[in-house]
């Protein structure tokens, strides 16, 4: 038998010099030079701006959008009514769909604030 084999295998994971932890101690630091200190920070400050620039960018899209989508429909409803009234002064038979609108607005059941009539509840077949 070879020596530089192992009866006992749950040992190799222990002693395997492939898992140790590298440190970084063990690597050589250079000392950086005061320019390539600015450089870093100069880095550092672009990297912020222009992550604040999209972020700016995108919430003006999100609020540009919000504003075109319901000024639209403000719009388009003022527009509407204009045409309503216009309606009313064109002639008699648009002035009588006008009232004829509102008695229905008047007459409509989800609007009533009465209660509900009484139920008998014993009701039976043999009858």
């Amino acid at each position: 038998m070879k020596s530089d084999i192992m009866p006992d295998q749950t040992q190799f994971m222990a002693e395997s010099p492939l898992y140790e932890e590298v440190g970084l101690d063990n690597a050589p630091e250079k000392p950086l030079s005061e320019l390539e200190i600015k450089k870093r920070q100069q880095k550092k400050v672009m990297r912020i701006i222009i992550g604040l620039v999209t972020f700016l960018l995108v919430i003006g899209g999100i609020f540009a959008f919000i504003k075109f989508r319901y000024g639209s429909e403000e719009e388009a409803s003022s527009e509407i009514e204009e045409v309503k009234l216009d309606e009313v002064i064109v002639g008699p038979f648009n002035q009588r769909l006008l009232e004829l609108e509102n008695e229905l607005e008047l007459a409509d059941p989800n609007q009533e604030e009465l209660p509900f009539p009484p139920i008998d509840f014993e009701i039976s077949l043999e009858k």
